[in-house]
This record gives structure tokens, C-alpha cells and sequence, in this order.
């Protein structure tokens, strides 16, 4: 079995490169008291990196490797090699900028590797329930990053060129791309817990931006019937944090009696809410949609989450 690539660089989107470089082939020798030329640090396309950083998981020490070496089947194993040996060439051609050919390698070594894992399936009657939990977590994460996302992007002042720019939000991909390598890698109870992290980021991240922005665009809707729906949306982001909250902070059996309270008197508040919406009567379902939102936090708050206070960023 060859021996695995070292990554260490490329797991942060980087690679060292000679200044001087000519190809992917070694430099020849030089005395010792020659001075080596100087290197530098080049950063791959967001698209390779992303590969680079998967195949690092994949292809390194990760049970689907372990599985495959001892596994005895030969094709299994030469896929395997073929994998290494086209995230090598990609490495290669990195270093030299040929970033194309490098693309074509990262693609034929994930397409091995998924050869390979084929030949040597998984235990599925040992990881079924990490592989459910897994899938359960990444379910809501992705839920409550579109959550958060969407916003962002209501507040203006986040986005440029289209796109939100926010720290927590780029630390919350990063995060999901890594639970995604991990588990590919079979390795799901890491996975799992990369995934509680970004849960947490997201919900102290939504937590700051619905509790700060209540006041902040009354001048920008168009209708009372569209600052309703923002409201909605807002009263629904506050509610799928509930079951985060609790999942986080570990209520006790009282506090958990309260929230219950408080969202069980959000439904209600929200059905009437869009009774009044229904009858265009937009100020009263405004009124009223807000103070179920109100119970809402008061339902985090009872969990143990703070809750900013409203207007504290303007």
C-alpha cells in the first residue's frame, strides 16, 4: 500500500511553491552551503481547494482507507493507488499553475476513491444510526444557514455584490464542508460534532440578527402586506431556534414547562395573526404576529439565550 500524501498545507487551501520551479519533478542537488531559492505560498481557485480539502479527508487516515487496506481486494486497492496517485499529479500541476489539469487529476482521484469504497462497502448495521444522526444534523444546519442567510441579505448593510459577507457565515460553510469530507470519509461521529458547532455559531448568529433588526425596515417595505411577510418569516426563524436552544442549553424539566408555554401561546397569537392577514387588516396582524415573536424569545430566553435588546445595533 503506498504510503499516504502529507496535506497539511493544502487542508488551509494552500501550497508551497519554488520561485524558480520548472515542473513537478525534484530540483537537483546543491551543496549545503548554497543558498535554496526562495518559496512562496499560492493559493488555489475556491473550487480546487474545496476538492483538495475533501480528498485530504477522504484519502487520508479515515476508516474507509483502513477499511480498503485490509479489506484483501485487489481492485479495491488499485483504485485506491489510482486515487493517490491523481491527488499527487493534481499537487503537481498546482504547483506549476496549471490549474485545469489539476482540476481533471482532483476529479478522476474522488471518482477512484468512490470506485474503491464501492468494492469495500461500509458496515451498514454499525453506522446506521450515526449515518441517521448525521444526515438529521445536516438537515437543520443547512435549514437555519438558508435561515440566516436570507437575513443577512435583508440587512443591507451585509451584502456586497450579491453576496452576504459575514464572518460567522463563512465559518459555518467552512464547517459544513468539513462534516461533509468527514463523513465521507466514514468518519461520523467527528462529523456529527463539526455539525453541533456550526448549529451553535448559527444559532448565536440568528439570535443577533433577528433580535437587532425588528426596527430596521419599515422604511424599505413596499406594502404592509410585505412587512408582514417579513414578520412571519422572522416569528418562524425565532421558532426553529426552539429545539436548537434546547439541544444547546439543556433546560430542566421547568424551564422546558415554560418555553412549551410560550410557544404554544406563539401558535396561537400566529393564527391570529393570519386571520387578521386574510382580512387585510395588516396593522392588527403586524400587532400580533410580533407578540408571539415576543413569546417566542421569552421561550429562548427560559432556555438559557439571551436575547439582544431591540435596536441595540443602530
Amino acid at each position: 500500500m503506498k504510503h499516504l500524501i502529507p496535506l497539511a498545507l493544502v487542508s488551509f487551501g494552500w501550497l508551497a511553491q519554488d520561485a524558480f520551479a520548472q515542473g513537478p519533478t525534484a530540483a537537483p542537488a546543491v551543496a549545503a552551503d548554497a543558498v535554496a531559492p526562495p518559496r512562496v505560498l499560492i493559493r488555489p481557485p475556491q473550487a480546487i481547494a474545496h476538492k483538495l480539502r475533501f480528498l485530504d479527508q477522504l484519502l487520508g487516515d479515515s476508516p474507509m482507507v483502513r477499511r480498503i487496506e485490509t479489506s484483501g481486494n485487489t481492485q479495491a486497492i488499485a483504485y485506491l493507488n489510482a486515487a493517490l496517485d491523481h491527488q499527487q499529479w493534481a499537487l503537481e500541476r498546482l504547483r506549476v499553475g496549471l490549474e485545469a489539469d489539476a482540476d481533471k487529476s482532483l476529479n478522476e482521484a474522488i471518482l477512484n476513491a468512490g470506485r474503491a469504497r464501492q468494492l469495500v462497502p461500509e458496515n451498514v448495521g454499525r453506522v446506521i444510526a450515526d449515518r441517521m444522526r448525521f444526515a438529521r444534523l445536516l438537515t437543520g444546519v443547512e435549514s437555519l444557514r438558508a435561515n440566516y442567510e436570507r437575513h443577512l441579505r435583508q440587512r443591507g448593510n451585509f451584502v456586497r455584490t450579491g453576496i452576504p459577507q459575514d464572518e460567522q457565515l463563512e465559518r459555518v460553510d467552512a464547517l459544513i464542508e468539513d462534516a461533509r469530507g468527514l463523513a465521507a470519509a466514514e468518519r461520523l461521529m467527528e462529523a456529527s460534532r463539526v455539525l453541533e458547532n456550526a448549529e451553535h455559531g448559527l444559532l448565536l448568529g440568528l439570535n443577533r440578527v433577528l433580535g437587532t433588526s425588528t426596527l430596521r425596515y419599515t422604511e424599505k417595505f413596499d406594502s404592509p402586506a410585505e412587512e408582514y411577510a417579513y414578520e412571519l418569516q422572522r416569528n418562524t426563524s425565532y421558532l426553529e431556534l426552539v429545539p436548537v436552544a434546547i439541544h444547546e442549553y439543556r433546560p430542566n424539566q421547568d424551564a422546558l414547562r415554560q418555553m412549551t408555554r410560550h410557544v404554544d401561546r406563539n401558535q396561537s397569537l400566529r393564527s391570529q395573526a393570519e386571520d387578521l392577514a386574510a382580512r387585510r387588516d395588516w396593522r392588527g396582524a403586524l400587532r400580533v404576529v410580533r407578540s408571539g415573536t415576543g413569546e417566542l424569545q421569552r421561550a429562548l430566553g427560559a432556555a438559557g439565550l439571551m436575547i439582544p435588546r431591540e435596536g441595540a445595533d443602530q
